[in-house]
C-alpha cells in the first residue's frame, strides 16, 4: 500500500508540476527593425523669370507667360525685337520615383516689381506651373518651369522692373 501511495503521490506531483509549467510558459514574438537611407532632396533655381521687352503703351495691359514659354498680350503690343521672355526654371533632386507637390509659398500676391531706374511698379498677379504634382525621374531629378501673369500700368516709366525676393517656390514630398 505504501508503494501505491508513493506512486499516486508521484503521479499527482507530476500532474501539478505540468500545470505549473504550462502556467509559467512565456510566449514571445520578434519584430524586425529597419531604416531606409534615401537621397537627400533639394530644389534649386536654374534660371529667373523674365517677361522680356515691353512696349510703353498709353493704356494698361496684361502679359501672360505660360509655363511652356508662350507669351500672350492683352491691351499691349508685342515688341518686334528686344529681350526675349523666359520662364523661371527649377530642378528638384532626390530619390528616383519619389512624388512631390510644388507649393507656391510666395508671401502674397501681387508680387510687386519696382523700376530700378526711377519710379513705377508692375505686378505679378499669379503664377503658372504645368503640373503642381510630379515624380522624381530615374536619373534622380526633375525639372519644371514657372510662368506668370504680369499687370502693366498705363504709361509705365522706361527701365528695368525687378523683384528679387518674393517669387518663392517650395516642394513637399508626398
Amino acid at each position: 500500500m505504501k508503494t501505491t501511495f508513493n506512486l499516486k503521490f508521484l503521479t499527482i506531483s507530476i500532474i501539478f508540476l505540468g500545470f505549473a509549467a504550462v502556467a509559467n510558459a512565456q510566449n514571445t514574438a520578434t519584430a524586425t527593425a529597419s531604416a531606409t537611407v534615401v537621397e537627400g532632396s533639394s530644389v534649386r533655381k536654374d534660371r529667373d523669370l523674365n517677361f522680356g521687352s515691353i512696349i510703353k503703351n498709353a493704356s494698361e495691359g496684361t502679359l501672360y507667360l505660360s509655363s511652356g514659354g508662350v507669351m500672350t498680350y492683352w491691351g499691349l503690343t508685342a515688341p518686334a525685337s528686344g529681350i526675349s521672355p523666359q520662364t523661371a526654371q527649377f530642378t528638384v533632386t532626390g530619390t528616383a520615383g519619389a512624388s512631390f507637390s510644388v507649393l507656391n509659398t510666395t508671401p502674397s500676391f501681387p508680387i510687386v516689381l519696382t523700376n530700378t531706374n526711377g519710379t513705377g511698379t508692375m505686378s505679378i498677379t499669379s503664377i503658372d506651373i504645368a503640373s503642381w504634382n510630379m515624380t522624381i525621374g530615374s536619373n534622380g531629378e526633375t525639372t519644371f518651369t514657372v510662368g506668370a501673369y504680369l499687370s502693366v500700368p498705363a504709361n509705365p516709366n522706361v527701365g528695368l522692373y525687378q523683384n528679387t525676393s518674393d517669387l518663392v517656390i517650395t516642394i513637399q514630398f508626398n
